[in-house]
């Protein structure tokens, strides 16, 4: 029941096309984003934004004019007021035409955790009407798959949706393909949702 409300109030909240800005936060998010922005059509669409706190990885991703470097030492458990002021001014400018968020991150990283949750704060204080989260799991075989669960109900519970890809599956269902395969793959599905949200 829950479920249904939070739905249409979204429904009611949306009016009109949906104007999408697609985020990707950490390695995974910006990652995804930069092979996104290669589909042409989805180029037309859509626009993009990658924040990272590793300024060598920003710069060797080509073509997304919208970047945000964000200092997150990592002797540092939390981020900044600094940076969390930095991140809510970059936001609050960038997002004043769009009603449709979709952010792309991996709660198993550091940054897509830390930097990715603070991202989807900041947008449901801007009170734009729909935030998606898309979530990618780290393998099972990866440290940083540890308390990945408690951290995707965070996720959750801000995202009107919020949606996970577990690596681990895709390979299990498709265990044929090579690891970039798979990622692309990924990448597809992404895409394909964008597309149908877009054309709602």
């Amino acid at each position: 029941m829950r479920a249904q409300e939070e739905s249409k109030n979204v429904d009611n909240s949306v009016s009109g096309k949906l104007n999408i800005k697609v985020i990707g936060v950490g390695g995974a998010g910006c990652n995804i984003v930069y092979s996104l922005q290669k589909d042409s059509e989805i180029s037309r669409i859509v626009d993009f934004l990658i924040i990272d706190s590793d300024e060598s990885h920003l710069s060797v991703l080509q073509n997304i004019n919208e970047r945000l470097f964000v200092e997150y030492p990592l002797d540092e458990d939390e981020l900044s007021a600094d940076s969390v002021e930095k991140i809510k001014n970059y936001l609050k400018e960038r997002l004043k035409r769009f009603n449709c968020v979709f952010l792309i991150t991996s709660p198993g990283g550091r940054t897509g955790y830390t930097v990715g949750l603070q991202v989807a704060k900041i947008v449901r204080e801007l009170k734009l009407p729909l935030l998606i989260s898309i979530l990618i799991l780290p393998f099972e075989s990866e440290k940083r798959r540890k308390d990945v669960h408690q951290k995707l109900t965070e996720f959750h519970r801000i995202s009107d949706v919020a949606l996970t890809v577990d690596n681990d599956l895709l390979l299990k269902i498709a265990p044929h393909l090579l690891l970039n395969e798979a990622f692309g793959k990924i990448n597809d599905i992404i895409a394909k949702l964008i597309k149908t949200f877009k054309n709602l």
